[in-house]
């Protein structure tokens, strides 16, 4: 969709269900921060709004997993930076980003 708040305009919108992952391409041993820009409509919902996590490129192995309810928003339709933190202590063949719409 078309957002001004964004930087390229341009934003990915979820009314239900969706997910989005990648960029399934090999990271060395090291530590890695992922930063996800998202916002609500409705930050007093108490209920899991989106997950985000880390996974290996065949989803067999889970590094790290947040749950995101409405309440962790400061305010709502305002972007707010969400973190995951990996310490990949081998190399890893692929790595996986995710981000899913509940």
């Amino acid at each position: 969709i078309v957002d001004k708040d964004t930087s390229t305009g341009k934003a990915m919108y979820c009314s239900g269900p969706a997910g989005i992952g990648g960029p399934y391409l090999p990271f060395p041993r090291g530590n890695y921060t992922v930063d996800y820009y998202l916002k609500t409509s409705d930050n007093t919902l108490s209920d899991n709004i989106a997950a985000i996590y880390i996974t290996s490129a065949g989803g067999g192995r889970v590094y790290i997993r947040k749950e995101i309810k409405g309440t962790d928003f400061k305010e709502r339709g305002k972007y707010q930076k969400i973190s995951l933190f990996h310490r990949s202590k081998m190399f890893d063949s692929h790595l996986v980003f995710w981000l899913l719409y509940q």
